[in-house]
């Protein structure tokens, strides 16, 4: 997961392919979730566990925090009726629908 992560600030380094205002969001909500997961697995074990912010899966998903927040930024920016925000929230549904299949 982390291994996207530096793949995202790469691409998002080149201006000429996409702005960085997109992947803003999308990061701290990456980073918020992992966090939480961090302090949601401590309180359950009841030990302080680091590993958490390496591991991708569990409750929250990262990848459904960056879909949504992507989505939420890009009807926020671009309008709700905006095709960019159809692309991002039909990709948002997919993650999801994909992750409690994987869950249930």
């Amino acid at each position: 997961m982390w291994v996207s992560c530096i793949l995202l600030v790469i691409i998002f380094h080149r201006k000429e392919m996409v702005t960085l205002q997109y992947a803003i969001p999308s990061l701290i909500a990456l980073v918020f979730a992992q966090i939480l997961k961090c302090v949601f697995d401590s309180l359950i074990n009841r030990k302080i566990s680091i590993r958490m912010l390496m591991n991708s899966g569990g409750i929250p998903s990262s990848h459904s925090a960056i879909c949504t927040a992507l989505a939420t930024y890009v009807g926020l920016t671009d309008g709700f009726q905006s095709p960019l925000f159809g692309f991002a929230f039909v990709l948002s549904t997919i993650v999801k629908i994909i992750f409690f299949k994987i869950i249930i």
